[in-house]
């Protein structure tokens, strides 16, 4: 469309609403996430936990504008790539809680995400 709305190409078919769809699906499921994991962090069943309030499109949005093999290194708050790229809710519980199916063993603070399979570098605090 131009700005005056009028069509340029009749012949453009846009893509389908798939994509949209699950980003927004992820978006939300990371908000949910994040309201139930805040709560176990002040009732004190977990020790740490830092919520992606207000990023979840930011996050959720790069990641699907990546490939794959493209290396991502996240920092907290960014649940919504770990998401967009495949991570399951299991893989965010283990860690958070370091049990034994965490992929980092237990040796992280909690919300220190990082995956090989998925090409993201877990957080690093100096």
């Amino acid at each position: 469309m131009n700005p005056d709305g009028d069509i340029i190409d009749p012949a453009f078919t846009p893509d389908s609403d798939e994509l949209a769809l699950e980003m927004y699906q992820n978006m939300v499921a990371v908000s949910i996430m994040d309201l139930i994991m805040f709560d176990s962090q002040r009732q004190g069943r977990l020790s740490f936990y830092m919520t992606s309030q207000g990023e979840e499109g930011t996050c959720v949005g790069s990641a699907s504008a990546l490939e794959k093999e493209d290396v991502v290194f996240s920092q907290y708050r960014e649940a919504g790539m770990f998401v967009q790229r495949g991570w399951t809710f299991e893989h965010f519980m283990s860690q958070l809680f370091a049990n034994k199916n965490d992929c980092g063993r237990g040796r992280n603070m909690p919300v220190h995400y990082g995956s090989a399979e998925l090409n993201i570098v877990r957080l690093t605090i100096c």
